[in-house]
């Protein structure tokens, strides 16, 4: 496995009140909130079970990513389900 380690200067980490912990998770809430990850692996990111992450992300009121072409597909299935 390959690992990326990431240097905070101690003055921004103090400053930000930022743990180790912390900034596993706020990092793996971008990668989600991006959509660059899935839940499974953000929360493996995060040192968290997938329900855990869930429930931080719920807590942090982080919201998943939707793009328009999801929003476009919602549709179609709504006008064919005769919803719409």
């Amino acid at each position: 496995m390959r690992s990326i380690n990431v240097e905070v200067p101690d003055a921004t980490a103090a400053a930000a009140k930022l743990t180790p912990e912390e900034a596993r998770l706020w990092l793996a809430f971008s990668l989600y909130r991006e959509g660059r990850l899935s839940t499974g692996p953000c929360a493996e990111l995060a040192g968290l079970d997938r329900r855990a992450f869930l429930d931080e992300l719920a807590r942090h009121r982080v919201e998943a990513p939707y793009a328009v072409s999801d929003w476009e597909a919602d549709v179609a299935t709504l006008q064919k389900l005769g919803h719409l």
